[in-house]
């Protein structure tokens, strides 16, 4: 008499042995229960679905999220962002990413805040923590403080005695040298347009509101980066506003220093067209700064690539055989182990009152050129979900047809009840 053969599950060493509830009282084919069968089956069907051709999870299509690198766990971290369709969506989930595998892990952290976009965020490379602060939730703009402790995996939200204004498209930066976050302007309440300078410690959970006597035009959607080559905060664009009213968009660097807490402008050569809501990577070790995208105004997305040079404040524009789709409201990090500015997500402003969104991920290489790592999903939700958690929707499909083709064959032949062994 033939038999059905299941492999030896000890030969997964240990990963199934443990998850198989054998039963004890049912009529067995070669040796085998039909119950004790099928679920075998269904199990090494999720392991080679999920092991031999994953299903890989990936954030959803949004703008509007941010993204830090980790040098300790060699990972870029993603929060927040929103999608818009009728009515806003917003995310408050944290994600990692793995730039030379191209793959996300969803973080199953300790607390998080709240879900929101337009976020400032940065990472203390001191104290190995990143800050979030601010951002534009469904309760409207907020000016909370939260510190990721990225060993622990933990949110925590802090209380310090004094914080700057709820806002959000604020720029940020970490200033190494000074050991501060710097944060400058953004979109507050009451559609008020914010030109003030402020600086946290991480250590002594400080907000403390600087006092330069020259500083850049209240605007919102301008980025900033550290450069430690002139150890100065760089910002770059937003959309300015003055006496409550727009001005335009700006295409200036403008440097803090936070010793002499003072702004400059800085000369500049080639300038890129002004705009807001792009982003920014730094790469320390070539000391220049990457610009992609953003908006310049009136429904005019951007898909340029330009570099800053912060030796000789001079800007060039690059030419690559492959360039992301034009978009606002990207975000971006420099990878330091790959030596490659990611860049993730964002929204290109097709028709009145409609985006069309992304959650693709693209890779700016030492040779300046563009290299898609992964074409994100067709669908806005993002990752699919199986109706039975821990299973893949292959997985369950080739199970059950599986089990189907068993249930046909057993019927056919004769069954004797063994007592339990």
């Amino acid at each position: 008499m033939s038999s059905i053969y299941i492999p030896n599950t000890r030969a997964f060493n240990g990963t199934l042995k443990n998850q198989i509830p054998f039963n004890t009282h049912v009529k067995k084919v070669g040796g085998y229960g039909i119950i004790d069968s099928l679920i075998v089956i269904l199990l090494l069907s999720n392991y080679l679905c999920t092991h031999v051709n994953a299903v890989t999870e990936e954030p959803p299509k949004m703008l509007g999220q941010k993204m830090v690198y980790d040098p300790v766990n060699d990972r870029i971290i993603l929060f927040g962002g929103s999608y818009y369709s009728n009515h806003y969506t917003f995310y408050g989930d944290t994600w990692s990413l793995e730039v030379g595998k191209a793959t996300w892990t969803k973080l199953n952290t300790r607390g998080s805040p709240d879900a929101r976009f337009n976020i400032g965020m940065a990472y203390d490379g001191d104290q190995k923590k990143i800050v979030l602060f601010g951002g534009f939730s469904a309760i409207d703009r907020v000016g909370d403080t939260w510190i990721y402790d990225t060993a622990a995996n933990t949110w925590t939200a802090v209380t310090p005695q004094v914080s700057p204004s709820r806002r959000s498209d604020m720029g940020i930066a970490y200033d190494s040298g000074a050991k501060k976050v710097v944060i400058f302007g953004g979109y507050g309440l009451g559609d008020r347009i914010l030109d003030d300078t402020w600086t946290y410690d991480v250590e002594v959970n400080t907000w403390t509101q600087m006092a330069p006597e020259i500083h850049p035009t209240a605007r919102y959607g301008g980025i900033m980066v550290y450069d430690s080559y002139t150890e100065k905060v760089l910002l770059f664009g937003g959309h300015m506003n003055q006496d409550g009213r727009s001005i335009g968009y700006d295409n200036e660097v403008w440097a803090y220093e936070y010793e002499s807490d003072s702004w400059e402008r800085i000369p500049t050569t080639n300038k890129p067209p002004a705009r807001y809501w792009h982003d920014l990577s730094y790469d320390p070790e070539r000391h220049r700064i990457i610009l992609f995208g953003g908006s310049g105004g009136g429904g005019n997305d951007l898909g340029d690539t330009w570099i800053y040079s912060c030796e000789d404040s001079s800007w060039s524009r690059v030419t690559s055989a492959e360039n992301p789709e034009m978009r606002s409201q990207p975000s971006m990090a420099y990878d330091t182990s790959t030596r490659m500015t990611v860049m993730f997500g964002g929204a290109d402003f097709k028709v009145q009152g409609e985006f069309l969104y992304y959650n693709d991920v693209w890779a700016l290489d030492e040779n300046d050129q563009w290299r898609r790592l992964s074409a994100g999903t067709p669908s806005a939700s993002g990752s699919s979900e199986s109706s039975i958690p821990g299973f893949q929707p292959i997985a369950l499909m080739t199970g059950i047809t599986l089990a189907a083709m068993i249930l046909v064959f057993v019927k056919r032949r004769k069954f004797q009840a063994l007592p339990c062994q």
